[in-house]
């Protein structure tokens, strides 16, 4: 154990180029003759029976999983034209830009939950389905959306009568890459057998020529697809120059579809001397000790060398002593030696700004302390007037003021921080107080769930929405106007409505309203509405904010959403405190 220990320990203390040496011998050259000598031992026991054999199986193998992968494809192509919910977004006819939208997101959605779960459809490139007035495209388009608008393609597809169509690989473009793929196509009916859309399911090339892989054929044979007609329809290993004759040549035919998989081996692989093998071996081992020699000595240069010069670096800067040096080599050591001397640099700024910034603070805390002597003069005086009210019985005077305090008192206490719905109602009723002594033809009534009262929000949400209904929607007549704000918990969201029965908006007016709460203009009239919608998303995200609905004549309500957070306890409002 102790032994095991020392040689850990004596591992680990070693330079980095040293390891790599020691690792090189067993890991490239032991790997390398012994992968040699099996492939020199594989070809000299290799016979022509064993090879006809073998490729025959592996062929009739290939064939076989060739006709499962298409039969797969096939039924793919079925499940699409089985989708009645598909039927049913594919036959809609999107009367505006939003509607066309709305039909493109269901199709792709759908075909993209059709596609989902099998493992083979990872091949699929993309999905086409065109209709007499639309076309979508799931995956990655073509530049000509896969040639589905050739008239030969389309004429073809049509002649199936509903069936499918295989059509012979060729090249496609699109923003990504170029690649050769496969297109099946046939034509979805709906129940009335009333063609829907036309289907082109573009499928790469590679979910065949991975069956070779996978199947494992002979690493030099060259092998070939046909169609039923005898047309070529791909080609994978070896190409095939001129007739071969020094070859051993197998064909199968697929009784599914008509489609024959032929394949070569050439003789002379078979008749190659142990000799030659053995002389690339040496040579390749050779090879390997070079490569793994001159590897080395790069690594060193590019990596080992400025590794050393960011770790004297890294002392430096720990010791905030002499001049970093400069790093040349691997981009990722230097980009590390860069990074550690800017974070320096920046950090001895940030020192001196701390310092610059401490001094600032304290100068700050004492303007705080000055700036506070005038909200504490102008609450002594409205305190004085209060008193004054009361000396002199003027009781309407001293509830205004009353109301007013309450208001200032709330506005400073604990500036920016949230507050309880229940306080922000009690606050409102004070504002509604001040306001009715100019507006006396207006009442508001409040209903609003219980379990609200303790929801935490910002502070004056309310206030702007109930002053925007005063101010613009209360016409100055005899009439009686009301305003009711309503609120209840939905998905862990509150809703709250402030509605009135005022003169309403116009729909010119109410899309300028919209367009204020969406920043494209501006408009002073409403720039309380502007500020509560965007303290919400500030805070709580884009999901939420405010909505307005008017009608002239009608009244404008105001429609506020809100994260429920229950930071506080839960307290009931004061018995007959709803109306004022």
């Amino acid at each position: 154990m102790l032994k095991k220990l020392h040689v850990v320990f004596k591992w680990s203390r070693l330079r980095l180029h040293y390891k790599l040496l020691i690792i090189y011998i067993p890991l490239i050259i032991l790997p390398a003759v012994l992968g040699m000598f099996l492939i020199t031992n594989t070809f000299s026991t290799f016979s022509r029976k064993t090879i006809t054999q073998y490729s025959m199986n592996m062929l009739n193998l290939t064939v076989k999983k060739i006709n499962e992968r298409v039969i797969g494809y096939e039924k793919l192509s079925k499940q699409f034209l089985a989708d009645e919910q598909l039927c049913e977004f594919l036959s809609s006819s999107p009367e505006t830009e939003f509607d066309r939208f709305d039909t493109q997101k269901n199709v792709l959605d759908r075909v993209g939950l059709i596609l989902l779960g099998d493992e083979q459809n990872n091949y699929v490139e993309s999905v086409v389905l065109t209709t007499p007035g639309n076309r979508y495209v799931y995956g990655e388009g073509d530049e000509k959306d896969f040639g589905v608008d050739d008239p030969d393609y389309k004429e073809k597809v049509k002649s199936r009568e509903g069936a499918f169509i295989w059509f012979i690989p060729r090249k496609f473009q699109n923003s990504e890459k170029s690649f050769t793929a496969f297109r099946l196509a046939r034509v979805i009916r709906d129940k009335k057998l009333n063609e829907v859309a036309r289907l082109t399911i573009v499928i790469d090339e590679s979910a065949i020529t991975d069956i070779f892989e996978q199947v494992g054929l002979y690493y030099n044979m060259g092998l070939y697809l046909y169609d039923d007609d005898n047309l070529p329809i791909l080609s994978y290993g070896k190409t095939k120059e001129n007739t071969q004759e020094n070859s051993l040549n197998f064909i199968v035919r697929s009784s599914y579809n008509g489609w024959n998989l032929s394949a070569f081996y050439p003789l002379k692989l078979l008749n190659e001397p142990i000799g030659k093998m053995t002389r690339l071996s040496l040579i390749i081992i050779l090879v390997f000790i070079l490569l793994g020699i001159t590897g080395t000595y790069v690594i060193a240069i590019n990596l080992i060398i400025p590794m050393r010069k960011l770790l004297e670096n890294i002392k430096r800067g720990a010791d905030n002593s002499g001049q970093f040096q400069e790093v040349s080599g691997t981009i990722e050591v230097v980009e590390i030696n860069n990074t550690f001397v800017n974070m320096v640099k920046q950090i001895h700024h940030l020192a001196q700004e701390v310092i610059a910034n401490q001094k600032k603070k304290q100068e700050a805390e004492i303007r705080v302390l000055q700036n506070q002597l005038s909200p504490h003069f102008l609450y002594n005086t409205l305190n004085s007037i209060r008193w004054m009210a009361m000396i002199q019985r003027q009781d309407n005077i001293k509830d205004m003021t009353d109301s007013l305090m309450r208001l200032f008192t709330y506005s400073i206490r604990d500036m920016g921080e949230p507050a309880s719905l229940k306080d922000e109602l009690e606050i409102l009723k004070d504002y509604v107080k001040i306001q009715k002594v100019r507006y006396h033809n207006f009442s508001m009534l409040i209903d609003i769930k219980k379990e609200l009262y303790g929801a935490r929000i910002l502070k004056f949400l309310l206030q702007p929405l109930i002053e925007n209904s005063i101010v613009h929607g209360l016409a100055e007549t005899d009439r009686t106007w009301e305003i009711i704000i309503t609120g209840n918990l939905k998905d862990q969201d509150i809703h709250i409505a402030v509605k009135d029965n005022g003169i309403g908006m116009s729909r010119e007016d109410l899309k300028k309203v919209n367009e204020i709460l969406s920043q494209r203009c501006d408009d002073k009239n409403h720039i309380g509405l502007r500020s509560v919608h965007e303290r919400i998303q500030l805070n709580y995200g884009k999901a939420y904010g405010i909505s307005i609905k008017s009608e002239p004549g009608e009244g404008t309500c105001v429609h506020m959403i809100l994260p429920f957070e229950k930071y506080f306890k839960e307290e009931a409002p004061d018995e007959n405190s709803n109306d004022c």
